[in-house]
């Protein structure tokens, strides 16, 4: 079943991609070499931001949470 649907999304994707000769046009290497290019500029700030949120609420998990608990110094 599954390979079923890769199979026909492969087909679709295929058929966008290529003309009539199966070659694959410069226009569409272009278009994805662009959508990459502006993907880059608008994903990669905000999973910077995302792993130092990450980051700082795991540190203050620990330290507030786990390490009181583990090594107890009272």
């Amino acid at each position: 079943m599954i390979n079923n649907i890769l199979m026909k999304a492969h087909i679709r994707v295929k058929t966008a991609l290529c003309n009539n000769r199966g070659a694959v046009g410069k226009e569409e290497i272009i278009g994805i070499a662009i959508t990459m290019i502006v993907a880059a500029f608008i994903v990669i700030p905000q999973l910077r931001n995302f792993a130092t949120s990450v980051m700082t609420s795991l540190t203050d998990w620990w330290g507030v949470t786990i390490s009181p608990r583990i090594f107890n110094t009272n």
